[in-house]
């Protein structure tokens, strides 16, 4: 196992506390929601996670806004995946998720040219073997995937990554934790 740090991406509206579950887990309890900056957006939570991250693993979150209102967005985590300098097609592939065309030529990177990871860095990239929203290429889409308000299916616009959320509302979805493996990778 190793531990993961996590920021939840999003905005106050109001002031309030959160309670925070990853695999039914509680790793942020009615803790007071405080905007930071990282990369030039902003987080409202952060905290750690223990996690056996030799490969990508799909899991769930639950957001209780238990004061206040804010605008809850996706999760970030750290040691991240850094990418080498890819050709546009190799990082086309990288982010397509096995749904190239069949026939498609596409060059396939080695290894080393898919970059490496750096602990001081955070992403909300999920892994190639987790769970998305939508099937298609994940950079301008919502990485969140099973989206829900208070139990109810909620869609989020594309490109829009943050829902209002007061006090009594509960979010909840499925994320990927990228591993030091992504399924399907090339080898």
């Amino acid at each position: 196992m190793t531990t993961r740090k996590w920021k939840l991406e999003g905005s106050i509206n109001w002031p309030g506390k959160l309670i925070i579950k990853i695999d039914g887990v509680t790793v942020a309890d009615k803790v007071d929601a405080a905007e930071s900056t990282y990369e030039g957006r902003t987080f409202i939570a952060s905290g750690t996670f223990d996690v056996d991250d030799s490969v990508d693993s799909k899991h769930s979150i639950e957001i209780e806004v238990y004061e206040g209102s804010m605008n809850v967005g996706t999760i970030w985590w750290d040691n991240a995946y850094v990418s080498a300098a890819l050709s546009a097609e190799a990082e086309q592939y990288k982010f397509d998720h096995n749904n190239i065309p069949e026939g498609a030529n596409v060059p396939t990177p080695k290894t080393s040219e898919w970059g490496s990871r750096d602990p001081d860095a955070f992403s909300w990239y999920p892994g190639k073997g987790t769970l998305f929203s939508v099937d298609t290429i994940i950079r301008e889409q919502d990485p969140r995937g099973n989206v829900k308000v208070n139990s109810n299916e909620f869609t989020v616009p594309a490109q829009f990554y943050e829902l209002l959320a007061t006090v009594g509302t509960t979010v909840t979805f499925d994320f990927g934790i990228p591993g030091n493996v992504s399924p399907g990778a090339p080898e």
